[in-house]
């Protein structure tokens, strides 16, 4: 029953890409993406390596690392991505299963979860270093992991799905939350950072692809039979939590929907005005405002966690923009929806609705970038020297600016439809996110590796003159894209129409 209903409904999916090239882009993307995974897992035992040994060490980490991504992912998405929204289906029996699996389809299309099995594939390949068919079995045993901590965090989250359907869930979980924070935070301060790491359950599957690699079958069969029947009882409980969410009916329309305010200030301008609208529909949506946190407090976290280095810190700001980016920037005008009619018989110039969203945006990836970069530099154990500072400001006002002007050129040139009202909504569909996703994150890398490699050679002024270069052709693009809105009215009136009614 389930694959009759899956299958079609990813059939219906893909026959709503009607262009031929994106398809066959889509398909192209695909088989490079699973070319780069296999790539990352054979071609690092053919490389010279030195550090082996110190790889393997690593491994208990860079494996949790991945856990907490798989788990982090679909909470904050509120259950995994969604195929189609919630509205198009509620008059359609479909069931639970359904759901849950469609979900678990798209995890794959989040760009960290792919970036981060390559990382997994190359880190084991590098630690075991030497070519040998034994190696198969390995990466074997780091696959079943990947799937099973991808199940387990489906799971997960569709239960928190169903327990903050109440108040009192939502504060349970919000104590939950808080605890966990006090725990990070106490074994941080006691300086136990390492002795937990040393004690990772993911010991125990670093010790197995090593055991496989060495030829000790039994010592890989047992941790890989175990993960096995772990992925299939996380497959039924995660069915069974999504069931009992979908079920579950919440208390939102017992709570009162309005309560006394005190009146606000009249906003001094139009564009103050229109700024201010877009920054209440950014926190009017849950799935934004979720977002948010987790772009704001997890990479944070993990940088004070990880005590990176000031070399490490200039490709923070990359990642980090390139995420906040993707929350709603790649289509921003979706943040009027159904207003953008209204919008749109305001009278006031284009330019001041386009400045409004960019500003907007511009606002919420600099808060995010900043907040990572102020975690990350309170642990860092070395004093900065010239070249570092310059590196990471540079770094940060670089990527931050072409995330921007990026982001608002997608959103002239190829706006959605999106309400943005459910937890999982997303401002394009699964697969647009998905080449988004990409191409923010490679551009932004290649920022930070370029201005990791000036950093590391020690030349501050080669550091600034390639973050102004890329800040002007960045604000180049913004002024492009806002032309293209202001001057055209076809323009303008296109992307109205896509927004407001798709």
């Amino acid at each position: 029953m389930t694959a009759g209903q899956l299958g079609p409904l990813v059939h219906l999916r893909w026959r709503m890409v009607r262009r031929r090239p994106a398809r066959v882009g889509m398909v192209v993307a695909a088989g490079a993406s699973l070319g780069l995974i296999v790539a990352a897992a054979v071609v690092p035992p053919l490389l010279p390596n030195r550090h082996a040994g110190g790889i393997l060490v690593l491994l208990p980490t860079i494996y949790a690392g991945f856990a907490l991504l798989a788990f982090a992912a679909p909470i904050a998405a509120g259950g995994g991505n969604e195929l189609y929204p919630a509205d198009q289906l509620v008059a359609f029996p479909v069931t639970a299963r359904t759901h849950y699996l469609s979900g678990l389809l798209l995890a794959p299309l989040n760009l960290a979860w792919f970036t981060q099995c390559g990382v997994l594939m190359a880190a084991t390949g590098f630690g075991l270093h030497t070519p040998h068919p034994r190696l198969a079995l390995a990466l074997g045993i780091v696959t079943v992991y990947i799937a099973l901590v991808t199940l387990l965090g489906q799971a997960v989250a569709w239960f928190l799905v169903g327990v903050r359907q109440t108040a009192t869930g939502r504060r349970a979980v919000w104590a939950v939350a808080a605890c966990l924070v006090g725990i990070v935070a106490v074994i941080i301060g006691a300086h136990l950072t390492l002795t937990v790491l040393n004690h990772l359950p993911t010991f125990w599957v670093a010790s197995g692809a090593i055991a496989a690699y060495g030829g000790r079958t039994v010592r890989w069969l047992v941790p890989l039979s175990v993960m096995l029947a772990l992925c299939w009882a996380s497959l039924r409980v995660g069915v069974a939590a999504c069931a009992w969410a979908l079920r579950r009916t919440g208390d939102a329309g017992v709570a009162k929907e309005g309560r006394p305010l005190p009146r606000r200030a009249a906003p001094t301008s139009s564009a103050a005005a229109l700024a201010a609208v877009d920054r209440a529909s950014v926190w009017r949506s849950q799935a934004l405002r979720r977002g948010a946190y987790v772009l704001a407090l997890l990479p944070a976290a993990v940088a004070a966690f990880a005590h990176l280095q000031w070399s490490s810190l200039v490709l923070l700001p990359g990642l980090v923009a390139a995420g906040a980016g993707l929350l709603f920037g790649v289509n921003a005008f979706c943040l009027d929806a159904g207003g953008a009619v209204w919008v749109s018989s305001l009278p006031v110039a284009p330019r001041l609705v386009f400045a409004a969203k960019a500003r907007v945006l511009a606002e919420v990836v600099l808060a995010t970038v900043v907040v990572a970069l102020v975690a990350g530099i309170s642990r860092t154990s070395t004093a900065p020297d010239l070249t570092a500072v310059v590196g990471v400001v540079g770094g940060a006002a670089a990527c931050s600016t072409w995330v921007v002007a990026a982001c608002m050129d997608w959103s002239v040139r190829k706006p959605h439809r999106a309400d943005l009202r459910g937890s999982r909504d997303t401002p394009a569909p699964p697969g647009a996110m998905a080449v988004y996703s990409a191409r923010l994150a490679i551009a932004t890398t290649f920022i930070g590796l370029i201005v990791a490699t000036l950093v590391t050679v020690g030349q501050p002024v080669a550091v600034a003159a390639w973050s102004l270069a890329v800040v002007a052709v960045a604000l180049r693009r913004l002024l492009r894209a806002r032309r293209r809105y202001c001057d055209d009215p076809m323009t303008r009136a296109r992307v109205v129409a896509t927004v407001a009614a798709g």
